[in-house]
């Protein structure tokens, strides 16, 4: 083995041991972000840059829309029920 494939080799165990879980860490946040109805591009740069802790801070996070609301309930009702009174 000479010296270039030990370069490269330890680029690639750098890549998956030290940048995956970096990149894990910002998809995962990112993801949360849009679920709960922050800007997902926002978190995902800081699930890069601060890992855990963003990671933690989007976990404790409030859900700022609701994922169901009245409307959808009570449209599911009225979709079930023939005689709902209409408005």
């Amino acid at each position: 083995m000479n010296l270039t494939d030990a370069v490269i080799t330890w680029m690639v165990v750098l890549g998956i041991f030290l940048v995956m879980p970096f990149l894990t860490a910002g998809f995962f946040t990112a993801w949360l972000a849009g679920r709960k109805g922050y800007d997902r591009g926002q978190w995902f740069t800081l699930g890069l840059l601060f890992h855990s802790m963003a990671l933690l801070t989007m976990i404790g996070a409030p859900v700022l829309r609701p994922t169901v609301t009245n409307d959808d309930i009570e449209r599911e009702i009225r979709s079930r029920r023939e005689d709902w009174p209409e408005e």
